[in-house]
């Protein structure tokens, strides 16, 4: 078993090094992990993440597929 501790800040350390990823898909990934309930990171960590490159970019189709989503979820309790 590994003593690696997942803390926040190695999390998004080790996205922001993820060279899978574009900066957009990781601003894009946060986003939708920071979206909603507040279990997210605050606002200031999501400035702050890859030195504020996230901020001032177009998540609108994060937020399309988010609320698609919620909105499946709630039709498919009701039936």
């Amino acid at each position: 078993m590994s003593n690696l501790e997942y803390t926040q800040d190695y999390l998004l350390d080790t996205l922001s090094k993820d060279d899978r990823l574009n900066d957009q898909e990781k601003c894009e990934m946060l986003f939708g992990l920071s979206y909603g309930d507040g279990n997210g990171v605050t606002k200031e960590r999501f400035n702050d993440f890859m030195n504020g490159s996230c901020q001032g970019r177009d998540y609108s189709s994060i937020l399309e597929m988010i609320e698609s989503s919620e909105e499946e979820i709630l039709q498919n309790t009701q039936e």
